[in-house]
């Protein structure tokens, strides 16, 4: 979380430098203004993973690698606040220190919220989204799961005309998987980075 806290610090210092354009007077983050876009964290991905198994205990995962893609489409309530729904597809990979190996893939649909600071051509963020959906996980055998996740963070928004920009983001994530009919459950947490892009109408 002092990450976090030190990113926003961070990017509202850079954002003060950049004086405010002409071009966005007529802002594409106010009210009344529709949001496309999509976002991925192409593979970076850290996190701390354990799982509490009712049979086997407390295990701990030793290495994860992740691919995500989110395409979402909102609707800006007020100026500078956007909310609308993404689907979050998922691909994991989980490394056991014991040598063995889950393969998972999931979709997640989400609401989602997220706050535009300043006007100028680089603005700061803040975000959340929360929501639930299903996974199929590979071991020995397929499995379905249900899911339940949320996310929180900062990020920095480019934008290069009024109607289009690229978005940095960093955040916290949470994910809590469980099969049906199972006192089973896995939880993963961690720091979660992203890229994406934005359109305007």
């Amino acid at each position: 979380m002092k990450f976090l806290l030190f990113f926003l610090i961070l990017t509202i210092g850079m954002t003060s430098s950049f004086g405010q354009s002409d071009e966005y007077q007529n802002s594409p983050t106010s009210k009344g203004t529709f949001l496309l876009g999509a976002g991925s964290n192409f593979g970076f991905l850290s996190q701390n993973v354990t799982i509490n198994d009712p049979f086997f205990g407390e295990r701990d995962i030793q290495k994860e690698t992740s691919f995500s893609v989110s395409p979402r489409a909102g609707y800006f309530i007020i100026d500078n606040l956007v909310t609308g729904l993404q689907v979050r597809y998922r691909s994991n990979k989980l490394d056991f220190e014991n040598g063995g190996e889950t393969k998972t893939s999931s979709i997640l649909a989400q609401s989602f919220a997220r706050y535009y600071f300043l006007e100028d051509n680089i603005r700061p963020i803040v975000y959340a989204s929360i929501g639930v959906g299903s996974s199929s996980t590979e071991t020995d055998s397929k499995n379905r799961e249900n899911l339940f996740g949320y996310e929180a963070g900062v990020g920095l928004v480019f934008l290069f005309s009024k109607h289009f920009s690229v978005d940095f983001t960093i955040g916290y994530n949470n994910l809590k998987t469980s099969p049906k009919d199972s006192d089973f459950e896995v939880e993963t947490s961690g720091v979660v980075s992203a890229i994406g892009f934005s359109i305007y109408l």
